[in-house]
């Protein structure tokens, strides 16, 4: 663990310390880890750089020390109980807590202890009846989503009473046999004309984002890489922005189109939903560098992500609502089940494509036993 440098005993020292402290839990809230400076973080304490440096070594000693507080008031706030009482407990710490969950998100995707220790805090927290990765996964991801969609990018209230019901029964209908087709698509790469320079500057950009991250990645590099002059790219964009602006929505156009040719041919919503959270995987294990993107861009400019889920939000509304109008699922309200389920997408992809290295066969295999919960939740 990285220590203060200097702890103080004085009054002024503790001031001084605390506003450290909360300057950065502030501007790591609104702005990305890398927008950060230690010369913001005085400057907005009030402080000078040299006093910065009594108290912490770097940038990153301070964003440890934070994390490590937040995970320290988790485990003071959030007791273990029942279904119910751990997703209040934890909606309540969220909405009451802007900015450590905002703070613990973007910490989660930079640094793997962090996300390491968080789903040992959350798993602890649920150990009575979450048992292994599919019941983490179903119960803890569309919590999780749903602070991340509701709370940190559109700063409104959860429906509890929803996200409860889906955890405990899912679609309600666990008597419901998938069609051995639902794992029987094959991805098909859409076909692009990689001889326009546009093009070649978006699949640079893609590569360099993917492997460097967004924040590292200047317009030089992208440039440099395919041999062109720096200008040529101003030709086509006009900011860094706008290149990953049209990657994630390339991306999310050709994931629709995935999925939706996955889906198409099931009558059932139940085969239609596992068959396209298999299709999400195909298609994003064949583009990790764009799944790393789509997460990165979010604390570069939340609206980004926000648009990209909204297209897929949207995508869902009437399929959910023509199968609860043939009773194929229960009633919900179509779009917190949207968000629900985007959220099992999302946690499924962080497990399966970036924390361990799966084949497609694994995929299956997992996805088959996380397939009795979509039936009838954790308690069907």
């Amino acid at each position: 663990m990285i220590m203060l440098r200097r702890v103080p005993t004085r009054a002024d020292g503790k001031e001084t310390r605390q506003k450290i402290i909360s300057s950065a839990y502030e501007l790591f809230s609104k702005n990305s880890y890398n927008d950060v400076s230690i010369s913001k973080i005085a400057k907005n304490a009030g402080i000078s750089v040299g006093a910065f440096y009594q108290y912490f070594k770097n940038k990153e000693s301070l964003f440890r020390y934070i994390v490590n507080k937040i995970f320290e008031k988790i485990n003071k706030v959030i007791k273990p109980g029942t279904k119910e009482s751990i997703v209040k407990q934890f909606i309540n710490f969220a909405e009451e807590n802007f900015e450590l969950i905002s703070v613990l998100h973007e910490a989660e995707f930079i640094h793997t202890w962090v996300d390491e220790k968080f789903e040992e805090i959350l798993f602890d927290l649920s150990k009575e009846f979450v048992k292994n990765k599919q019941e983490f996964i179903y119960f803890w991801g569309p919590v999780r989503f749903s602070v991340i969609y509701h709370v940190i990018w559109k700063k409104e209230k959860i429906d509890f009473e929803e996200l409860i019901k889906f955890i405990k029964h899912g679609f309600g209908n666990k008597s419901h046999d998938f069609s051995p087709d639902v794992f029987d698509f094959r991805y098909q790469p859409v076909n692009i004309d990689i001889d326009t320079t546009k093009m070649k500057l978006l699949i640079a950009a893609e590569e360099l984002f993917g492997k460097n991250g967004y924040s590292k990645t200047k317009i030089s590099d992208i440039t440099n890489s395919i041999s062109v002059a720096q200008g040529t790219f101003y030709l086509y964009f006009s900011t860094k922005k706008d290149i990953l602006v049209e990657l994630v929505e390339r991306t999310n156009k050709n994931l629709r189109l995935s999925v939706k040719l996955a889906v198409q041919k099931f009558n059932n919503r139940l085969d239609a939903e596992l068959a396209g959270f298999y299709a999400f995987l195909k298609f994003f294990s064949h583009h990790l560098n764009m799944y790393r993107i789509v997460r990165e861009s979010e604390f570069i400019d939340k609206s980004i992500a926000l648009r990209y889920y909204e297209k897929i939000k949207n995508s869902y509304i009437t399929p959910l609502k023509e199968a609860m109008n043939k009773k194929e699922i229960l009633d919900y309200n179509a779009e917190e089940l949207a968000v629900f389920l985007m959220g099992l997408g999302h946690f499924l992809g962080k497990e399966l494509l970036m924390k361990d290295k799966v084949n497609e066969a694994d995929i299956i295999r997992f996805l088959m036993k996380f397939s009795r919960y979509l039936k009838g939740g954790l308690e069907g």
